[in-house]
């Protein structure tokens, strides 16, 4: 008796189940290891925004003393009159 060696059906052999299960696996293991990254970094950020929270409302606010008014003097160009127009 003859017995064919022939596939039934494209892609049924076993080297290309075993890449599908790798790929698979693969694949999963990103996604995990992405999902966990980025656990990590949203925990750091609550840390850091909590933090900078904790420090802003701690602040008091500035005094008259170290409040910056601009005055003629510190403008870019030194004066406070207006470019005068060449025509």
């Amino acid at each position: 008796m003859m017995t064919s060696t022939t596939m039934l059906a494209l892609g049924t052999s076993a080297g290309t189940l075993v890449a599908s299960i790798l790929s698979v696996l693969i694949v999963g293991a990103l996604g995990m290891y992405t999902l966990l990254h980025h656990k990590q970094v949203l925990a750091w950020m609550n840390k850091i925004q909590k933090k900078g929270e904790k420090v802003q409302s701690s602040a008091s606010p500035p005094s008259v003393s170290t409040t910056c008014t601009r005055s003629s003097a510190d403008s870019p160009r030194g004066h406070a009159a207006p470019p005068t127009s060449r025509s």
